[in-house]
């Protein structure tokens, strides 16, 4: 998801991303966060912008914040996401035609 093809001189060329993820997916030797929606809002997939802008500054690719995904239920998914409803309504009307006598019966 990050890289595209992983092949080893895309590894080479992004060993910091491969170790921020990995050292973001796996607490203490156990696994923690596997879901690549999560570890996107984590660390921000490489770019030749971001590459560009970080080695001036001196900052990695870790976000701030904790991402929202983590603290849902359903953890790819984001928290607060709000869908429209997609309803539809429909009448049905039933017409039956008879021919009933005094009585109450079908003729």
């Amino acid at each position: 998801d990050y890289f595209g093809v992983c092949s080893e001189p895309v590894i080479k060329d992004n060993v910091v991303v491969v170790y921020e993820v990995l050292e973001e997916m796996l607490d203490n030797g156990f696994p923690l966060a596997t879901e690549s929606n999560i570890l996107k809002e984590l660390i921000k997939p490489p770019t030749i912008l971001r590459t560009v802008v970080n080695t001036i500054t001196g900052s990695t690719n870790v976000g701030d914040q904790l991402p929202t995904g983590q603290l849902s239920v359903v953890p790819w998914r984001r928290t607060g996401v709000k869908y429209t409803n997609n309803e539809a309504y429909f009448d049905v009307i039933e017409e039956i035609d008879a021919i009933i006598d005094k009585s109450g019966g079908c003729l």
